[in-house]
């Protein structure tokens, strides 16, 4: 499997089609946003200025942002280019993925699929951005339909990290592995759902959002004091842990008792607790203190990892103004954001030693890491050699990578601590894909240099019987 190129077609000049362009074109892609829909010629210009007009804005409001320089604006547009529905084979001849972005109907996406068939290449990966049509209904409209999966992008496209890969029941895996790591590659966070109604997100914030609606027609309380509640009770713990890693967090028996109380209390079944959680009851998967529940902590460090947690919470507090009044100046001194570092700086040592291993340049990554360094996987396989590092995972992979979503640190004594989170993908010795598997680095950095590396993943099983 190898990376597609950096050609990236859009099929619809819309909302979405635009916000996926800038995406791409942010990091570099050439983009080729194709109207799918047959208009004069008049027509056509006046369509292409409304988008550059609009794209143009996007891509200065992110300047101001300070997301792209001022003098990149010009030549970040340029690489986006329009063509009419008649110039399909010209954009699409070449193309290793076309995103199908037209209006949420049967017949325009029908319409879309076969102009796409027609003038693709059979090896073209084609997603289509549907928010509402399963892909197993959509995979029909596709010759090769094993080359097609839906990716579902959040608006705004261009800022939202997350996107939904949802593939069909004939979808190759390899599809999935391709498409995976072309988001990656612009800093997405894809993750992958079967085809089901609502995908992840818009399932789990529809029941969010109605049952706000409801305690407001109820009278429990304004929509205001419902919204301060989300966003500082609810929402920011969310950016740090996982719905299900908090279940874990407080307890699934929590979750359990919970679920019985608000069932009886408000007479409603809508609050029971699903099957899986009464299963987790009563085989002792309760969350992190029991070792296991929704996640596995068999292999980690819970003091460590708790740690970690609170230091991010600490640094979003930070980050939203709500630090606790009395260690407001103390805390806000004593933690740097990440996206705040210098040459000195903990976090931009570890960032350059990854980047060097990414790219397996053990020459420059030796330069970040101290004399007596050591490296401990899962399983206590331990390495002080970056060189004997390699060779052991050439034994266990084909390719390996890791996408990072967070760095954090802070002082302990002499050192500094860093913390790295992300998500491992890539490919078994055996030619199997692995992608979504989530993982924590702890370094201890001394006198600027890494010290040590501490590494935990959910493959945690897997290192120890290789071990």
């Amino acid at each position: 499997m190898t990376d597609m190129a950096d050609i990236v077609v859009c099929a619809g000049c819309g909302r979405m089609g635009r916000g996926i362009a800038i995406a791409f074109v942010l990091a570099g892609f050439t983009v080729r946003l194709v109207d799918m829909k047959p208009r004069s010629a008049s027509h056509f210009n006046n369509l292409c200025a409304d988008a550059s007009g609009e794209i143009g804005e996007t891509l200065s409001m992110l300047s101001d942002f300070g997301l792209l320089p001022s003098d990149q604006i010009d030549r970040t547009q340029s690489l986006i280019s329009f063509f009419p529905d008649s110039d399909c084979a010209v954009a699409m001849a070449d193309a290793d993925i076309v995103f199908e972005a037209v209006p949420e109907t049967i017949e325009a996406k029908q319409h879309a699929m076969r102009m796409i068939s027609e003038h693709t290449h059979q090896k073209t990966v084609v997603a289509s951005t549907t928010s509402t049509i399963l892909s197993d209904e959509l995979q029909s409209f596709v010759t090769a339909p094993s080359r097609f999966l839906n990716a579902h992008w959040l608006n705004p496209a261009f800022l939202v990290p997350l996107v939904e890969i949802s593939p069909g029941s004939q979808t190759a895996p390899s599809v999935v592995v391709q498409l995976r790591h072309l988001l990656e590659r612009i800093g997405k966070v894809p993750v992958v759902c079967s085809a089901s109604p609502g995908y992840i997100v818009p399932r789990i914030q529809a029941l969010a959002m109605n049952e706000a609606a409801r305690m407001v027609e109820e009278g429990i309380t304004t929509a205001n004091d419902i919204d301060k509640a989300t966003r500082y009770g609810f929402g920011f713990r969310f950016a740090v842990l996982g719905l299900l890693e908090f279940v874990d967090w407080g307890g699934g028996d929590i979750l359990y008792y919970a679920s019985r109380y608000m069932t009886k209390a408000m007479q409603n079944e809508r609050y029971a607790a699903p099957a899986i959680i009464e299963s987790n009851m009563r085989d002792g998967r309760t969350g992190m203190k029991a070792g296991q529940g929704f996640l596995d902590y068999s292999n980690i460090d819970i003091s460590e990892y708790q740690r970690g947690k609170l230091s991010e919470f600490v640094s979003l507090l930070n980050h939203i103004g709500k630090l606790p009044v009395s260690s407001c100046q103390t805390i806000a001194t004593s933690l740097k954001p990440s996206n705040q570092v210098d040459g000195k700086d903990a976090c931009h040592v570890v960032r350059q030693y990854l980047d060097a291993m990414e790219s397996r340049d053990l020459e420059k990554a030796q330069t970040y890491i101290g004399k007596n360094f050591s490296m401990t996987f899962p399983g206590g396989a331990v390495f002080s050699s970056l060189q004997e590092l390699l060779d052991w995972s050439k034994l266990r992979y084909q390719s390996i990578g890791k996408h990072y979503e967070h760095f954090d640190q802070m002082e302990s004594g002499k050192d500094t601590i860093v913390y790295c989170y992300g998500y491992l993908h890539g490919v078994w010795l055996d030619g199997t894909a692995f992608s979504e598997i989530r993982f924590i680095d702890r370094f201890t950095v001394t006198d600027g240099l890494i010290s040590s590396q501490l590494v935990w993943n959910d493959l945690a099983e897997a290192f120890s019987n290789w071990h």
